[in-house]
């Protein structure tokens, strides 16, 4: 399997949704097929099924399930069919994001967890993780207050985020096929940073 899967995570309003459409803007430009996906999501069930999870109300294991659910469905009939042909999947979230959410933050354990993405995923690595890590607590509450609507996840308390991000960094921390790039910094700034590694890295898998 020669295409490339890039995952972006991190907490919410720290800047995922605009790095990840400038990079799949810059990579078409270069002549790459590119999957543009998210979490949950992605799929006609998984859009469904990422409208109950933004909405309504839930006990963590079921909203750990339904997670697992949208993902197995976008991993089987969109993520691995594009990657078997030799594309770029690029992922607004993916396993991590349950691992800390649902199994660190939620409580369920990031043991069950784990357990569970390797069942939804059919054990899929992403290539390349990029964290977009805010240093300044009060950035991404800023980012998520301008927001005219909030999810159920984003009208969760500060302190509730904060656990969210430090999860993430040390989980990306421990892993090498982590980047970090702190999500304060332009957003030109990032995105070149970002482009100029993946390109190395997708230049390797070819």
């Amino acid at each position: 399997m020669q295409g490339v899967f890039i995952v972006f995570e991190g907490g919410d309003g720290v800047g995922k949704s605009t790095q990840i459409q400038m990079l799949a803007k810059a990579l078409k430009r270069k002549g790459y097929k590119i999957l543009l996906t998210r979490e949950p999501g992605g799929t006609s069930i998984g859009e469904k099924l990422r409208l109950i999870l933004k909405r309504e109300p839930m006990c963590p294991l079921a909203e750990l399930l339904i997670f697992e659910a949208s993902r197995a469905e976008l991993v089987e009939t969109r993520i691995l069919p594009h990657l078997r042909k030799g594309g770029i999947v690029l992922s607004d979230r993916f396993q991590d994001s349950s691992v800390v959410y649902q199994g660190i933050v939620r409580g369920i354990g990031v043991d069950r967890v784990k357990l569970a993405n390797q069942l939804a995923t059919s054990n899929l690595t992403p290539h390349r993780s990029i964290l977009l890590d805010p240093k300044d607590k009060r950035f991404s509450a800023r980012l998520r207050s301008r927001r005219k609507t909030k999810d159920r996840f984003e009208r969760e308390q500060n302190a509730f985020h904060s656990r969210v991000e430090a999860a993430f960094r040390k989980i990306a921390k421990k892993n090498p096929r982590y980047r970090i790039y702190q999500a304060e910094r332009p957003r030109q700034e990032i995105h070149n940073l970002i482009l100029r590694d993946l390109e190395k890295l997708i230049r390797a898998r070819r």
